[in-house]
């Protein structure tokens, strides 16, 4: 009776057991992606338990395959992997740290160009005020009249250079006038 139960305990454990699930695990670590909203910590921890799970008692060789695990299936740009593979790291953590360093590297160089665009389009739109759809309503056509100046605001009363006389502009004291332009002909 003791030697079938024995039996039936040994073939239980080779169907069911660590044994033959050890190349289970070590597909689901290498084919282990990791997932939008999971952290490179939590990846990387799911990695080592499945590899732990498949090599229990050698946690040299657990480290080492967690190491290149990650390094290889960590985020979707290979331009990222890259980029922490070229910090060398020994251990899984190293190379968590280093992922993490890249990720806030990377953000902070989105969130800079972002700024940069934005205040070439500030500096666009304050420049060319008026012409976009809409408008602004300062700016729209009821109070620019095309010819440079602003009806509606009495302090910006400047005449346009068609309606000057060449002699009384200090602008245009260095360029002969358009008689003196037509004599010389």
């Amino acid at each position: 009776m003791q030697s079938d139960c024995d039996l039936l305990f040994s073939r239980m454990e080779q169907r069911f057991g660590i044994i033959n699930m050890k190349e289970s695990y070590l597909a689901d670590a290498r084919l282990r992606r990791q997932q939008k909203n999971e952290t490179y910590r939590e990846f990387a921890q799911s990695i080592e338990d499945l590899l732990r799970k498949a090599y229990p008692d050698c946690s040299e060789l657990v480290g080492e395959l967690s190491l290149n695990t990650f390094l290889s299936n960590c985020h979707d740009s290979a331009d990222f992997r890259v980029s922490v593979k070229r910090t060398r790291p020994k251990i899984l953590q190293d190379a968590v740290t280093a992922a993490i360093q890249e990720e806030c590297l990377r953000q902070t160089e989105r969130e800079k160009q972002r700024a940069d665009h934005n205040s070439v389009r500030v500096f666009h739109l304050g420049r060319f005020r008026g012409r976009g759809r809409r408008g602004n309503s300062s700016w729209n056509s009821r109070n620019w009249n095309g010819r440079g100046r602003d009806d509606s605001n009495p302090k910006d009363q400047w005449e346009s250079p068609s309606n000057q006389d060449p002699k009384d502009s200090s602008e245009n004291s260095d360029r002969p006038s358009r008689e003196v332009r037509a004599r010389s002909n």
